[in-house]
Parts: structure tokens; sequence; C-alpha cells
């Protein structure tokens, strides 16, 4: 995976040309784009660009460049559907001023470049995202939502990740026939993202199967542009970056990202690459553009021949396949960055990868480039501080970022090989005294704890000066050497660099450093006693030269990174007169050499015995003081281990910039107090780490407490309710307890299907079956009561009475002449409205007429009638527009020798309207208005349920007859 500092990369947009000149190769290109039923061909060719570098270990990397040419065709596909685009804003609190009125100009800049058949939504995001816009519309709806985007005010961090999320789930409901894009503006910054690899690479997939297209306009203080960059490689998105040029300005960069959005890239299916390439994005292929490349990147084994590459996509609605012939460059150090950058992406299938284009790739190039640099510089620093092992790992880890960088090169060599250190006696001696197997016991254990070295030669020594004896010389860390002579067991004091030094004749305990306290890991337990001079001091073994100086390179390290570092050079007697051997400043590693028996030795002078007790008391100073901090710092960690680690690197700077200090005494304590440092800051986080869990202690306490105090309020509350319920049904007042306090209840008691309980449920029931019973008991008493009141009224209704007088009934006409008056009256009544007015024009709607419109508006063809049966007529112009008509829509209708009723209706019905009889005129309306504004009449029925009987007929003689023949002779006889 590439490390996050990789991806914060600034573009460049100047192209660098020159470096590609030679890799450029002008391919033919076959492209067949299916649209609809037919199948264009486009012959204009292709940009394609194979360039490629070959490893040490014998596999190639390749990088290839790929940009479809827009002809007509290409151009027709990409374009021709609408787009929905959203856009959104960054309006976290890095986005003031001048950052956020470019912003507001972008986003004007993008809206003004859409197409009429576009749509657009904007969302501001900052820690939540917020929908500005509530739908989509045409550019043209963007001012309120624009308004609101200005009255926002910018705080908090984004979340980008979040955000684009969001907005992909509502892109993916748009209909799939749609071109679909997201704009982001702002400085790329983002709370959640590229450290969460799992969750960053499921969004990426879901944009991609949703075919939604990343765009970024970068702009704000500090832009980082790493995730932005990856969007866009992976959806087939743009980044435009905001500059102070008349062409980087955001109303410029908006235009042309705002255009870009609205075209569809190409979405790769497959990819068939020439024989013998593998891409590391074969399962994530990048999609094509037409105004930007897309790399395609990868390795391959062997040598790759001349071919084609054939690619296989679709736009939005269009399939696309791309037959390219390509030529592949020769090896370029250039490239010598991929094998790096390739390994690192096959980890996640090239998730990471910020290849959008050959300037970002070029960027990512210079980007490695600079990080290898940072990676020699501390490998540098490890090495001098004698730490090959890291140096080595350091030096490895530079040469992937960039293997043709010529210091890191130079790095792993040096680190690779043993110290050697040259005798001024004889240059290329063996140092290490030429121990053999037999000499030294534990060569072997030696040699397997140096993980460079090969054999026991010393690869800067020649035959010659192997085979001559070589004066042996102390190496108290050299796992190769015997330990000297003059050194007691176990002494890692000695200096491996020292020639002659020797261990001081003072006692085993002045100038020894007492050992800790704890030998574990507390490194503030003993303290240092200070070296004590003698009285006559004298001169010390010179340390190694200084970088640059002699022929060790490391400095004053110990390259072993072992204790001969932690104590001075070991002072040695002053010869008498000077020794012929090399001096101070000649670049050996031993110093002046012990003056032989022959030689006129002379006592040094006063100053340089002052300089010398000068140095050794600042040294002391020094011991003391770092001393008495480290105790300080031991006494603090007991109670209050914050802020110890600070007060202890401020101590680290005051020993690394003492003056006159051996830089012997100033690696020991350095040393120490580094190692303080360590224990004090795993301390320190131990402390926060138990801080933290106590305050989750103290808020988890403080919830269950809040949680308890809840419990009892609601239990108090449900108490009370179902004491009133209680009352309430001792009452027998059902309804009430049942209706007001029953649902308070369940409401808190819980009686829903995700929150239920069984006393809510009870004292819902409960109450309505008792209001049930009750009104049950109500009701089959008063059926009873009814029943009695009703037969009573049967039992009274059989009581007989007198005919007298008799009965009489008219003559069937005058029955018939009554009810042709009341249905000329009463035959429909309406409920309301009923006048005289209505019904002359309810009596002109049987009124014949002929009428002839052509294509004449609604309102004179109503107004012609209105004046030819003089009756009111209006039209209703509210429910018109209502439905999306007006008064002025054309009539064509030619009838003769109709009702007016029937007219009206052939007329009204092509227009889906109507007219009703309201106010005392007459009203055309539609069809729903009509609905809302029905007239209740009342028509008489009787004729229809009972039929007129004939009383003259059959009834009358039949009766006369044998009524008055049966009566009249009974009677008569």
């Amino acid at each position: 995976m590439l490390k996050a500092e990789i991806f914060q990369m600034g573009l460049r947009h100047v192209a660098r040309t020159n470096r590609f000149k030679s890799l450029q190769s002008f391919a033919i290109l076959t492209c067949l784009v299916s649209m609809g039923a037919s199948t264009a061909f486009a012959t204009d060719g292709a940009n394609v660009r194979i360039s490629t570098f070959d490893a040490e270990t014998g596999e190639g990397y390749f990088a290839a460049s790929v940009k479809p040419v827009a002809d007509s065709t290409l151009q027709q596909a990409s374009e021709s559907q609408p787009a929905d685009v959203v856009v959104i804003v960054d309006t976290s609190a890095s986005q003031v001023g001048q950052f956020r009125t470019g912003s507001l100009e972008a986003l004007e800049a993008i809206v003004d470049s859409l197409r009429p058949s576009d749509r657009v939504r904007i969302y501001a995001a900052d820690v939540r995202s917020t929908d500005m816009s509530k739908s989509f519309g045409p550019a043209s709806s963007t001012k309120l939502a624009i308004q609101r985007l200005r009255k926002r005010l910018p705080l908090g961090n984004t979340n980008l990740a979040s955000a684009i999320g969001t907005v992909r789930a509502v892109l993916a409901t748009e209909p799939q026939n749609r071109t679909k894009s997201i704009i982001y503006i702002g400085d790329g910054s983002s709370i959640d993202g590229l450290n969460n690899p799992v969750r960053f690479g499921a969004l990426v997939d879901a944009l991609r199967a949703d075919h939604i297209a990343v765009h970024s306009i970068a702009i704000g203080p500090a832009t980082e542009l790493g995730m932005m960059a990856i969007l866009a490689n992976h959806t087939g998105g743009t980044v435009g970056i905001v500059g102070n040029t008349s062409e980087n300005m955001p109303a410029a960069i908006a235009d042309r990202v705002g255009k870009s959005a609205v075209t569809s890239p190409i979405w790769l299916d497959s990819a068939t690459l020439l024989a013998g390439m593998e891409m590391v994005q074969s399962d994530r292929l990048p999609p094509l553009r037409l105004d930007r490349d897309s790399i395609l990147m990868g390795s391959f084994a062997g040598h790759l021949s001349e071919g084609s590459l054939e690619l296989s996509g679709q736009t939005t609605a269009s399939k696309v396949r791309i037959v390219a012939d390509a030529n592949v460059s020769e090896s370029n150090d250039f490239f010598g960055f991929l094998p790096g950058l390739v390994k690192r992406a096959r980890y996640n299938d090239g998730l990471m990868l910020p290849t959008a284009g050959t300037p970002l790739l070029e960027e990512t190039a210079r980007v490695l480039a600079m990080h290898s640099d940072s990676l020699v510089q501390a490998g540098q620093l490890a090495l001098q501080q004698g730490n090959k092992k890291g140096a080595k790992v350091v030096a490895q880890r530079a040469l992937e970022a960039d293997p043709t960088n010529p210091q890191a090169q130079s790095l792993e060599r040096i680190s690779a090989n043993r110290l050697v250190v040259q005798n001024p006696q004889g240059s290329l001696d063996d140092i290490f005294g030429a121990a053999t197997p037999a000499d030294d016991p534990k060569d072997g254990d030696a040699k397997t704890d140096d993980p460079f070295a090969t054999d026991n030669t010393d690869p800067f020594t020649d035959d010659s000066a192997a085979a001559k004896p070589a004066t042996p010389a102390p190496a108290g860390d050299d796992p190769f050497s015997d330990p000297p002579a003059s050194s007691e067991p176990g002494d890692e004091n000695v200096n491996p660099f020292g020639g002659t030094a020797t261990k001081p004749a003072a006692p085993a305990d002045t100038d020894k450093p007492n050992a800790p306290a704890d030998a574990g890991d507390n490194p503030f337990g003993g303290d240092p006693a200070p070296a004590t001079p003698d009285a006559a001091p004298a001169k010390p073994a010179p340390p190694a030269p200084a970088a640059g100086g002699g022929n060790n390179i490391f400095a004053d390290d110990n390259p072993f990174g072992g204790g001969a570092a932690a104590k001075p050079a070991t002072p040695t007697p002053e010869p008498s007169t000077p020794a012929p051997a090399p001096a101070l400043d000649s670049g050996s590693l031993f110093g002046d050499m012990p003056a032989g028996d022959d030689e006129l030795k002379e006592e040094t002078g006063d100053l340089l015995n002052r300089v010398r007790a000068e140095r050794a008391a600042a040294e002391g100073r020094l011991r003391a003081e770092v001393r008495a901090k480290l105790r300080e710092a031991n006494r603090r960690l007991r109670t209050d281990p914050i802020g110890v680690a600070g007060a202890l690197k401020s101590l680290l700077a005051n020993i690394e910039a003492a003056p006159d200090i051996n830089p012997e005494v100033r690696v020991e304590l350095a040393s120490q107090v580094r190692a303080s440092i360590e224990v004090a800051s795993r301390l320190e986080a131990g402390y926060m780490e138990g801080q933290r869990n106590l305050e989750q202690i103290k808020q988890g306490a403080t919830a269950q407490e809040q949680l308890l105090a809840a419990t009892f309020r609601r239990e108090d509350e449900l108490k009370v309710l179902s004491q009133q319920m209680n009352a309430l049904i001792a009452e027998g007042r059902y309804e009430e307890a049942d209706g007001e306090v029953t649902l308070e209840f369940a409401k808190i008691a819980g009686d829903s299907i995700i929150r239920d309980s069984a006393s809510g449920r009870h004292f819902t029931e409960f109450p309505l079956s008792l209001q049930t019973y009750a009104r049950a008991n109500r009701y089959r008493e008063m059926r009873w009561r009814n029943f009695v009141d009703a037969f009573s009224l049967v039992m009274k209704a059989n009581i007989p009475f007198v005919d007298d007088p008799p009965v009489q009934f008219p003559d069937s006409d005058w029955w018939q002449r009554m009810s042709r008056r009341r249905l000329e009256k009463y035959g429909a009544i309406e409920l309301v409205g009923d006048n005289e007015t209505e019904r002359r024009i309810q009596s002109a709607l049987a009124d014949e007429t002929s009428q002839s419109f052509i294509e004449l508006p609604l309102s004179e063809a109503i107004t012609q009638i209105s004046e030819a049966h003089d009756i009111p007529i209006v039209i209703d112009n509210q429910a018109l527009e209502d439905i999306g008509l007006s008064a002025e829509e054309p009539v064509t209708i030619t009838l003769k020798n109709v009702t007016l009723r029937s007219f009206l209706r052939i007329m009204l019905r092509d227009l889906d309207l109507t007219y009703v009889i309201k106010d005392e005129v007459m009203q055309i309306t539609s069809q729903e208005a009509a609905e809302e504004n029905l007239v209740t009449k009342v028509y008489p029925v009787g004729d229809l349920v009972v039929p007129i009987m004939q009383l003259g007929g059959g009834m009358g003689g039949g009766m006369g007859g044998g009524m008055g023949g049966g009566m009249g002779g009974g009677m008569g006889g």
C-alpha cells in the first residue's frame, strides 16, 4: 500500500513532453461504437504510449497511456445523453475569505456551463452533507440553493468520503440513460477516507458500479490531492487546481470541469494487452476519457514485442470497442519508480493509484523521488549513529521508490560493508588482528550476528596486507577481534577506534558511570558519576575524524551501535616531544602514536592544561545536570507523567547544542536521555489511556444514573395514570378512561410492535372491554323496552272503529290532474339554490339551437350562446388553470336543431369540461370542480312504487254490483 504522504501532492499543469518524445507512438485506432441498431466507424487514430523499465531482477514494468481520438462518432456517443450533475461544495472551516468566494464563483461557472437538458443538484459538505436543492432541476432553478449556500457558516472539518457516499445513493436512483457526475469543490482534506482502505475501496467500487464519475476542483489554503486524484483515476473524472493565473482562476477551471462532467467516460469492461503484460488494475480498469489520457500499469516477463491493444467498454448509452496498434519503447531510467509503485499497488488492485492522466503520473514520480531523497537523509543519519542495519533497510526502501537515486545506491553499498579503519603504520593492514577461528572461540557467533558480512575476509584489504602480521588494535565492539589485554572482562566502554588508548589508571568507579539501579527498562535508575580528571590532565586519545576528514564515513558515532560510544576516549600520558606519527589533523583514526624510546619528550604548556580542565569541568556540569533532570523526571513519573517526555526532549536539545563537549560524552548522555524519553513516552501514553478509561467509567456512571432517574420518573407517571384509570372505572366513566388515560399510559409503557409491554396492552384493552360490555347491556335494555312499546302500538291499532260518516274518494281524473300539477311544481326539488332565475336557465337547456364554431376561442363561443338564449353564462378561469387550460382554447363544432343541453355537452366534452347551474348563472368549469359542487334533487317516486288504480272501473263496478246486489237482495228480502 502506498503511504498517505505520497498522495499529498501538488498537480503541475505544465506537460513534460520532452521526456516522452522518444516514448510516444502514434497508433491506428479502430473504434466500433454500437449506437442503437447502427454501427459507426472512427479511423482518425489514437495516441498510445507504452513506456517500460527493466529491473535488475529481470522483471519488466510498464506504464501505458491511452487516449482515444475524439472523432465525431465517439464524441456523439459520449455527449449525446443528458447529464445529472451533483455539486458538493466544501463548507469546512478552511473555506473562508477568498477561498469561499472562489468556491461560489466556481459553482456559478459550473451551473452556467450546463446544457438545457442537464439537471443539477447542490450539496454542502462539512462534518455532514446537506442537500441545498432538495431535488434535481435545470440550471435556472439553482438560485435559491446558492442563496442558502451563501448563508451557510463555514465550520468544522469535512468528511469527504461520507459526502460522496450520500450523493452516490441519490444518483443511483436516477435513470440509467443519463450521464451521472459528481463535482467536488474544496481543498480535499477529509477526516475519513484513505486511512480506511476497506471502506474506501467499497466506496470506489460502488461509484464504478453505478457509473458515476467524480471530478474535483482543488481550492483552499492547503490542498490535498490524494483522494481527488484517486477518485478521478478510478471513475473517469478530472482534477482542476485553482491558481493565480488567468487560465487557472476559479471560473475558468470550473468551466472546463463542468464541460467534462456532462461528457460520459468510457467504462471499460475488458482489456486485452500485449502478450506477457499483466496489469495491477485488472479488477479496477480505469475508464477512458476523450479530454485526457488514462494510465494502465503493471509488469511483464521477458521481452515485449509490438502488437495491438483491445479495449471494450461502454458510455452512458453506447457500446465501444477500441483496437489500437502500439509500439513498445525501450527501457528508460525515468520510469525507475515503476517497480516500487507497481509492487505496492498489487496489494489492493491499484486502489490507491493517483494516476489520473500523464501529469499526475509525472507528479507521482516526482513525489516518489522526493520521498527517496528524504529516506536517504534518514539513512545517512542512521549510518552516522552507527545503525548499519537500519541504514541498509532505509536504503532499500529509498531504492524501491527511486532505483536511479545515486545517493541511495551509495548508501546501500556503504551500509552493506563492515566498518574498515586504516592503520597509519599499514594503511591496509588487518585492524582486527587477523584472528582465526582457533584463536577466537566467539568468531562463529560474531559472524551470525552481522547480517551483511559474507565471510571472514575484509573487503577493503588486499592479499599482501592480509599476509603480513598486523598489530592488534583494541576493538571492544568488533565481533571478530579478541578483547584487548588492558580491558576488563565485560567492559563495554572500550573505544574500537582508540588505537593504543587503554583504560584509565584511576580507580575503577571514578570515571566509569554507575550501573542503573534497575537493569530493566527504567533509564532513570542510577546516576552516573562525573569523570574526575587527574591532577595533571592527560592528553586524551583523539576521536574518529569528523565527517569529511579521514577515512571514517560514520563521523563520531560507533557504527556498530555498541557501548564503545558511551564513554570518552581513555587519556594517555603526553610525550615530552612530538612524535613522528601522523598529527591530529592528518585524518588518522589513531591520532598521535606513543613516541619511541629514542625520541625526545617534552611537557605540554599551561594553556592546553587549562583548556582540558575547562572541558572536563563542562562535561562534569553537563553530567550533573543530566543526572538531576533524570532524577526529577523519575520522581514526576511516579505521580503525573504528563509533560515529562517534552522536558526530556528539551534536555536532549541542550545536550546536542552544548559546546566543547567530547563527542563520546555527548553520545553517552544523549543515549541515556533518549532511553528515558522512550520510557517516559510509554508511561505517559499508559497514563493518558488510564485517564481516558477513568473518564469513560465516569461517563458510564453518569449515563447509568440518568437512566435510573428516567426510569423512576417513568414509574411515577405510570403509577399516577393507573390510579386515575381505576378511579374512572369505579365511577363507570369507561369512555373517559379509554380515551384519555389509557392512551397516555400506553404511550409511556409501550404497546407497539417495536416497543411492547404487558402493562401497556392490559391498560388499553381492559377499559375497552368494560366499555364494550356496558354498551352491550345498554343496547339490550333499549331493545327490550322498544319491543314492548312497538307491540303496544300494534295492540292499540287493532281496536275497531265505526265508519260514520262514510269515507268518499274522488274519481281517477282528479287524481291524475293533481299528480300532473305536483310533477310540474315538485317534480325535481333542489335542496339549495332553487329560484326563478335558475329555473329559467334549466328551462332554456331544453330549447333548440343551431351553432357553428370554427377555431373560435371558448370565451367568444360562450358569449354567442349566452346572447342567443338570453341566459347568463360565465367561465370558471381558476378551474381551467388547474387543469392547464384557458378561456382562449379554440373550439370547433357545427350542430343544428339540437337542444342546448346536448350542444353544450358535446362542445365541452372534447375539452374535459362541463357546466353547472350555480349562484343564478351557468358556470363552465372542469369536471373535477363540478364533482365538488354537486346539487341534491328530490324526485317523487310514489307513482313508480304504487301503480295508480282505476277506481271508476272494475273496482267500482265490482264493489257496487256485488255489494249492491248482495246487500240489496238481502235487505229487500
